[in-house]
């Protein structure tokens, strides 16, 4: 029996919550031993507003933090910070929008 040299692996939700994120972990991690967690916020519609994957088994983890600056700016930001930086997620996805409001050029 030869291996799927591209498995599919599955995220499960663990129930945990960390800074109001919901964790997901893999159901199993990969033969090349890299892996990430993914923490994802809901608003209270359901509505996703937040997702970000963390590495965790790096010396030193990044997390990668996706979210959309909607309706103002119809745009996907991506910000990459260290894994012990994940606590203040709020306030960095909070500051994002008012340094990208500067450059905005109104039409008159």
């Amino acid at each position: 029996m030869t291996k799927d040299p591209n498995p599919i692996f599955n995220y499960h939700a663990t129930g945990k919550e960390l800074y109001g994120l919901s964790e997901y972990r893999l159901d199993q991690i990969p033969d090349y031993g890299v892996s990430e967690d993914i923490y994802m916020h809901k608003n209270n519609q359901g509505h996703v507003t937040a997702v970000i994957y963390c590495a965790n088994l790096a010396r030193r983890p990044n997390c990668e933090h996706n979210f959309l600056l909607l309706p103002d700016f119809k745009a996907k930001v991506v910000v990459r910070y260290r894994r012990s930086n994940l606590k203040d997620w709020q306030l960095i996805q909070s500051r994002v929008k008012p340094v990208l409001q500067q450059y905005v050029v109104n039409k008159k």
